[in-house]
């Protein structure tokens, strides 16, 4: 059997599902490298949260990392609990993974402690957007609340010009995010189709090989029968002449 890995993935849970012919421990070493995947996913949130915080300091809009950021927590949420599905499959039968348990506990240790990691990311960037959730949009009915524009000098006109083009460029800056995290999931999902195509590529390989051991064997069966009905026929011959030969000397 191949080792296959399903992955609900760019949005979710990685699964992998390993069979016992192609070598198990080829799961085993994919796992780490998707571990290696999720921790640098990790490392880049914490770097984009950084620079939320610089960007927060000199005044400027967070709207479009603050999209990364929800896209990327949202990603490894998934991913984490990939991990997690993927580590129970392993200390199911530890053995036909080539793992001891011991691996198989500190692998789980790794994991949680990067879910930690993100956990607390997760509300470092949840308690700053509430702090600084002050900037609702202005829709027009909420605008005429705000503002009476007739009665507004040309100052003050400009003043709240430039405070409704900076709202947009929040909005802007936002959307401009979001598109970022669907360009990354999108990479993502063409990198598990390449994956997928040279899965079942090898699956078809591993078919075709035993399917060409199955004819050699049937082959094998068949000459060892007819074989076998031959020598039992010269044996009931032979039988025979001896008891022919008993009679006659009697």
């Amino acid at each position: 059997q191949m080792c296959i890995r399903d992955r609900q993935s760019t949005w979710g849970i990685i699964n992998f599902k390993c069979c016992e012919r192609k070598g198990t421990m080829s799961s085993a070493t994919e796992f780490m490298r998707e571990f290696e995947r999720v921790q640098n996913n990790e490392k880049q949130l914490q770097k984009d949260l950084r620079q939320r915080e610089t960007d927060m300091t000199h005044g400027k809009s967070t709207a479009r990392i603050d999209a990364t950021i929800r896209g990327s927590l949202k990603q490894l949420t998934g991913d984490i609990d990939g991990l997690f599905n993927t580590i129970s499959t392993f200390e199911s039968n530890p053995e036909s993974y080539n793992l001891t348990a011991k691996e198989v506990e500190r692998r789980r240790n790794l994991v949680s402690n990067l879910k930690n990691s993100v956990d607390a990311a997760r509300a470092k960037f949840e308690n700053h957007s509430k702090a600084g959730a002050g900037g609702e949009d202005l829709t027009r009915a909420k605008f005429q609340e705000q503002y009476d524009v007739q009665n507004m000098s040309n100052q003050q006109l400009i003043g709240t010009t430039k405070d409704l083009i900076k709202k947009q460029d929040q909005h802007i800056d936002t959307l401009a995010g979001t598109v970022s995290n669907l360009k990354g999931i999108g990479r993502n999902i063409g990198e598990e189709l390449d994956l997928h195509n040279k899965l079942l590529t090898d699956l078809d390989a591993g078919v075709d090989k035993n399917t060409q051991k199955m004819e050699k064997t049937q082959g094998r069966l068949q000459d060892f029968m007819k074989k076998t009905n031959t020598n039992c026929l010269y044996i009931i011959i032979l039988v025979e002449v001896l008891i022919l030969i008993l009679l006659l000397a009697i």
